[in-house]
């Protein structure tokens, strides 16, 4: 698909809910510039739509995977495999995730600490 393809494609869903002086000034934008801000918009969108809005959304996704596996029409031994192999990937995923949110938490406390201690300093010496 050309870029002008493109654009005209997703134009109209790209301007939705700007005014129309909004609209005017984006379409008298150079086709590349009009193409760079409609790619940057949906890659955005993109990553919206993959991103959960809550742990719910993700334990429901997984119960439905549950489902898939339970209706699935076939399920050899090797399906079984590469499921659990995926299975232990994503258990590492979540413990390395606790683990940096955790090292966040520790180090965004250290320099909350940090701050007030040296508040505290200034306030002791100013009496």
């Amino acid at each position: 698909m050309s870029r002008q393809d493109t654009v005209n494609k997703y134009i109209d869903e790209f301007l939705q809910g700007r005014g129309p002086e909004a609209c005017e000034r984006f379409r008298s934008k150079d086709l590349n510039k009009q193409y760079s801000s409609i790619m940057q918009w949906r890659r955005k969108v993109r990553i919206q739509e993959s991103t959960p809005r809550s742990t719910r959304e993700i334990t429901d996704m997984l119960k439905k995977v549950g489902q898939m596996i339970v209706n699935a029409p076939e399920f050899a031994e090797d399906d079984a495999s590469a499921v659990s192999h995926e299975l232990e990937a994503l258990r590492q995923t979540v413990g390395a995730t606790l683990e940096k949110r955790r090292e966040a938490q520790i180090q965004a406390l250290e320099e909350e600490s940090r701050r007030i201690a040296s508040r505290l300093e200034q306030l002791r010496q100013n009496n």
